[in-house]
């Protein structure tokens, strides 16, 4: 049999504020046109398995690491992350960590320049790039969507040729149309050219037909399922368990109290006009989910309708006065870090909390039970996730406007969000509006569903 293409021996890490090893003697191989699906629980040790692979770890985070890496046959676990990305090309969670130059073309041409490449190539290259991944060549990175963020920084990766790819759940922002264009990019280059890819992902419906091999990770507990027919059973098992229970839905009275509405709202960015003279009511009781390809104005709509962002022309009506609407809405960004800012995750739960109690409860239904003195930037993006949602369902808003919130969560944390917020709407029924490309997740969270495309709403088609 061919030796590994990338291989991890005996790796155990270890983060001083965790005390306990993340990962303990894993032993991981990937072989030359393979396509290998990391799956597992959120805080399992799957981005600190990627990280210690491309030398993130220990190099950039500090951590105590043991084991080798090899990548065809060599010892690299000496290497420092800069030698590691001329043999490993990796695609992180943030697609913001990794962007940072005024357009796109340079962003493409940047790894290009520091590799050398004959201009004539690079041209070659970027061109080439910029048609599989539909983005303009002048455009502004911080005017990309999420998803085309994530896009842009997929095919900076791809662009630099490395053999040997490393994704960190880059289709949590991406539309199911872009995320399979991109699996199937990938496993045409793992079949066709030989290339081997590694990647983590929570949406296992979307990957596993790619598939060749599963490692699941959870701590000390690692499995290897060698393809996705004998994965099924276990995953299938596992969702059923997470998502047991029904949230039906309310019938809504057309008189019900318009808590939020949008009136002839136009909103533009440099180059292009994202919605124009939109109208939308959110009543009370209402649960919406707002779908559309990446870039159509997802998240600029609601931006625009919790007050974040300012209309170019028209206006958002709300029924809360400025000092009250901070209490009665809550916003869960597509980015956890941005609501990140508190030294301990208990002391971020509480900070607008309505009481003690609700802290507690709201530990223990997300699971964070354990984590309470921890840092919230030291933990997983699934956990960090997990944490700012919690801290948002805290203060008991009336209104809750949801951009992305199951991005990084595993299916056992998706349940317990589920959950919860059944449990809060049972309680005193909840209005909301979440963006989400979740299909796991999207009947629980709506009753209907508002399409953006080309600036203007679809509204009101029902779920399913």
């Amino acid at each position: 049999m061919a030796a590994p293409v990338l291989e991890a021996k005996k790796l155990s890490v270890s983060y001083k504020r965790a005390g306990e090893p993340v990962l303990r003697d894993l032993n991981f191989e990937a072989y030359e046109g393979e396509f290998v699906l990391v799956a597992g629980p959120s805080g399992g040790g799957k981005s600190t398995l990627i990280h210690s692979l491309n030398g993130i770890i220990p190099h950039m985070y500090e951590a105590e690491v043991e084991g080798q890496i090899l990548c065809r046959g060599e010892d690299i676990t000496d290497y420092s992350v800069s030698e590691r990305a001329r043999l490993l090309g990796t695609v992180m969670q943030n697609p913001d960590e990794q962007l940072i130059f005024e357009t796109v073309e340079d962003e493409l041409a940047f790894p290009l320049e520091n590799m050398a490449v004959p201009q004539a190539e690079m041209q070659q290259r970027i061109d080439r790039v910029l048609e599989m991944i539909a983005l303009p060549a002048t455009a502004s990175p911080d005017v990309l969507s999420g998803g085309e963020k994530q896009k842009l920084v997929a095919g900076s990766t791809l662009i630099m040729g490395q053999r040997v790819l490393l994704f960190d759940e880059v289709l949590a922002n991406l539309d199911k149309e872009a995320a399979h264009d991109l699996l199937q990019r990938l496993s045409y280059l793992c079949q066709s050219e030989g290339y081997t890819v590694v990647f983590i992902e929570h949406r296992l419906d979307w990957v596993l037909p790619y598939a060749d091999r599963i490692y699941w990770v959870n701590l000390d507990e690692v499995r290897v399922f060698h393809d996705a027919a004998t994965f099924r059973p276990y995953w299938q098992q596992q969702l059923r368990a997470a998502l047991a229970f029904d949230w039906p839905a309310v019938s809504v009275p057309e008189d019900a109290d318009v808590l939020l509405e949008a009136i002839d709202l136009t909103y533009s960015v440099p180059g292009k006009e994202v919605l124009a003279r939109t109208n939308f009511c959110l009543r009370r009781g209402e649960r919406w989910v707002l779908t559309g390809a990446n870039g159509s104005g997802k998240t600029s709509f609601l931006n625009l309708l919790a007050g974040l962002t300012k209309p170019t022309a028209g206006k958002v009506r709300q029924s809360y006065g400025r000092k009250e609407r901070y209490k009665k809405i809550g916003v869960i960004m597509q980015d956890p870090n941005y609501q990140l800012f508190m030294s301990t995750v208990r002391e971020e739960i509480a900070f607008q909390a309505v009481s003690e109690e609700r802290v507690a409860e709201l530990i223990e239904a997300l699971g964070l039970q354990g984590l309470e003195e921890r840092h919230p930037q030291s933990l997983s993006e699934g956990q960090k996730r997990k944490v700012g949602v919690a801290a948002i369902l805290a203060m008991d808003p009336e209104v809750l406007l949801f951009d992305e919130p199951t991005v990084g969560l595993d299916y056992d944390s998706l349940g317990q969000l589920l959950r919860e917020l059944k449990r809060m709407d049972e309680r005193s029924r909840l209005t909301m509006l979440t963006i989400t490309h979740d299909e796991r997740a999207a009947s629980f969270l709506g009753d209907r569903v508002i399409r953006i495309e080309q600036g203007q709403l679809d509204v009101d088609m029902r779920i399913g």
